[in-house]
């Protein structure tokens, strides 16, 4: 578990959803954005907005005897629109709208992670782009092996990583290089800055 990682099944309002019937898949969307702004506790006592919503990643049915009796609706995360890294929920069903008898269906469990009080001081819009994140990697690789060595690039995501030093807006980038391969976040608003690394090759 990461630093700073709290279940969502210890933030109150979120559990409140529990028992709540929806008519529509997009209700249970509507549901959680609504509660965004609760995460962080006196936050709901204020006018301030936290920023925070959920996108849909995918929804996955259950189904006995070929019916359809739950569905797991998975969301990630979002702070300003951007992605917080590894915060994502799961949202269970009882029942599917499609064979209820009523058309509706009762949220039954939620489940994952957020992380309270995210801040990120540079802002969340990023003041590099994805090729100055590339180059900004390709001249670390090469100060570090003393030698010119190719970096091919695989996936690049801007994201929010939050960290007990502080919250940072990362471009988060698959290299291969070397036989090695790394995934490097680099703050997007000082390319100077490693914020983390996972070498998967070891």
């Amino acid at each position: 578990v990461e630093p700073r990682m709290t279940s969502v099944s210890e933030i109150s309002p979120m559990q409140d959803l529990v028992g709540t019937e929806v008519s529509r898949k997009e209700d249970i969307q509507a549901l959680l954005n609504n509660q965004c702004d609760h995460i962080d506790g006196s936050i709901q006592d204020s006018d301030k907005k936290s920023g925070r919503s959920y996108q849909l990643i995918r929804i996955q049915e259950e189904t006995r005897k070929g019916e359809c009796i739950s569905e797991h609706h998975r969301y990630q995360e979002l702070i300003h629109g951007v992605p917080i890294y590894a915060a994502d929920i799961v949202l269970s069903t009882k029942g599917c709208i499609a064979s209820s008898s009523d058309g509706k269906m009762t949220v039954k469990t939620i489940s994952g992670y957020t992380f309270l009080g995210v801040d990120v001081k540079g802002g969340y819009v990023a003041t590099y782009n994805e090729e100055d994140a590339k180059i900004a990697i390709v001249d670390l690789f090469q100060t570090e092996m003393k030698r010119v060595v190719p970096v091919e690039f695989g996936n690049i995501t801007l994201e929010v990583r939050p960290t007990t030093e502080g919250d940072f807006l990362v471009y988060t980038l698959e290299t291969i290089s070397a036989s090695r391969i790394v995934d490097i976040s680099v703050n997007a608003n000082n390319l100077s800055q490693i914020v983390a690394r996972c070498d998967r090759s070891e």
